[in-house]
């Protein structure tokens, strides 16, 4: 680790586990918003948790599978979607 400046960590998982909260709470200060809806997170976010560890939070990601591109609500079922945000 000496020849390295630093290290990032990155916080990769599905929408609304609580990524931003673990980075939260390691903080132990509010540095990433968390909600209890998915899609807060909508850009990658370096937070600084020494002088050379990083930690990466990242947007829920979610797997594609055939169907998801068929039913609007299996979209908002895996979070990937907010409810409102669907055209009726």
């Amino acid at each position: 680790m000496k020849d390295k400046k630093h290290v990032t960590i990155g916080m990769v998982g599905y929408p609304n586990v609580g990524k931003s909260s673990v980075i939260n709470t390691l903080k132990r200060k509010t540095v990433c918003k968390a909600a209890p809806v998915p899609g807060e997170t909508r850009v990658w976010q370096y937070i600084a948790l020494t002088r050379k560890l990083y930690l990466l939070d990242c947007p829920g990601i979610v797997p594609p599978s055939p169907s998801d591109f068929e039913a609007d609500c299996a979209k908002v079922l895996k979070g990937v979607v907010r409810a409102e945000r669907l055209k009726t």
